[in-house]
């Protein structure tokens, strides 16, 4: 009987959660996505290393600079819901997706078939620290999805900007 109405308490405070904050889903998800993504740099770093590619490197600056970019977005689009800034949270985010995909391409590239350097094809060990950044890529990647649906359903197609 005590379950019933401790169950019954937490299904309402979720609700009522929910119902008063649930514009607010895709600003937390791209909050977590972010900060996973950035906190684990030196998994990034150690997993690039290896890599004969310079443009590895690259990918990492542009994959961190965009998770950055997002935030702002997605803070923009939690304060006025406009379509425009949904347009624009989904744009960075298709961005930063292709960014991961040619990363995690990149790795699998080089783990796989290797570059020919002084006419010897040289092929990189794959890692667990290379595994383990394509798993934070791929995760970071599905909650940006994630967040961009529910920013999707929670726009405000009758938004019009109040003139202060």
């Amino acid at each position: 009987m005590e379950n019933k109405t401790i169950l019954s308490k937490i299904k309402l405070n979720l609700t009522r959660w929910y119902e008063y904050s649930r514009h607010q889903i895709p600003v937390i998800l791209t909050v977590l996505s972010s900060v996973i993504l950035t906190s684990t740099m030196r998994t990034h770093i150690q997993a690039i290393t290896p890599l004969f590619s310079a443009v590895s490197g690259f990918y990492m600056f542009v994959v961190m600079m965009l998770a950055v970019l997002i935030m702002f977005t997605v803070f923009a689009f939690g304060k006025t819901q406009s379509p425009i800034s949904s347009v624009v949270f989904s744009l960075v985010t298709l961005v930063q997706l292709f960014v991961i995909f040619q990363y995690i391409k990149l790795i699998s590239f080089e783990t796989t078939t290797g570059v020919i350097r002084n006419g010897v094809n040289q092929v990189v060990e794959k890692t667990a620290t290379m595994n383990q950044s394509i798993l934070i890529m791929v995760i970071s990647g599905v909650l940006y999805v994630i967040a961009n649906v529910f920013a999707w359903l929670y726009t405000n197609y009758k938004y019009v900007k109040v003139a202060e």
